[in-house]
């Protein structure tokens, strides 16, 4: 059965939630601030079945908070990042997939933090980041070598659908690729080559 969720403007400060293979359908977190807690969405299905369904916008992600989407799915209809501020802690979307959803980023400003997208699948749907500001915040499509474990998460990979950078803001800190040949679907600000980025 789907989940709802509902959460009022307010500080989460130190709260812990955890939808963990949850169904989202319908949630809303607008203007919350998430500081010193974990929010978990690891292996969460989003199935949308219209337009802003599943609504984020204006959140604070802040420091000491790690937020967990590694291994969701975003299958269907509209999700909005739109004006969020990453200004720190961890919000992963890690081996996440992107099959389908429209996924905004508008207006979100990556101010510091970190926000991997290593191991990441984008097949179908678009991710939009018009007008988003990357100023300081480590965000990483690349792969990433854990030293402690002996191990490498392997880079996002890019076979169908759209991650469109095309209309940010503010590209002073980019987001790391590792890539000399430009994927599929991956649209970039005008001269900017992929090559030259970290």
């Amino acid at each position: 059965m789907p989940t709802y969720a509902m959460v009022p403007p307010a500080s989460w400060q130190g709260y812990d939630l955890d939808f963990t293979g949850a169904v989202l359908d319908v949630a809303d977190f607008r203007r919350a601030r998430f500081t010193g807690g974990d929010i978990i969405f690891v292996k969460a299905l989003f199935v949308g079945h219209g337009q802003d369904q599943v609504v984020f916008d204006d959140v604070d992600f802040a420091e000491g908070t790690c937020v967990y989407f590694r291994l969701a799915e975003f299958r269907s209809g509209s999700l909005r990042f739109n004006r969020v501020t990453f200004s720190g802690g961890w919000v992963s979307f890690d081996h996440a997939r992107f099959t389908g959803a429209q996924v905004n980023f508008r207006d979100a400003a990556f101010t510091a933090g970190e926000v991997p997208f290593e191991g990441a699948e984008f097949s179908g749907g678009c991710v939009d980041f018009a007008g988003a500001t990357f100023t300081g915040s480590t965000v990483n499509f690349g792969e990433h070598h854990l030293a402690s474990v002996y191990t490498t998460v392997p880079p996002a990979l890019f076979n169908g659908g759209a991650v469109d950078f095309s209309q940010v803001a503010e590209f002073t800190h980019p987001p790391q690729f590792g890539l000399q040949v430009m994927p599929p679907g991956l649209r970039l600000p005008p001269d900017t080559n992929i090559s030259d980025l970290p």
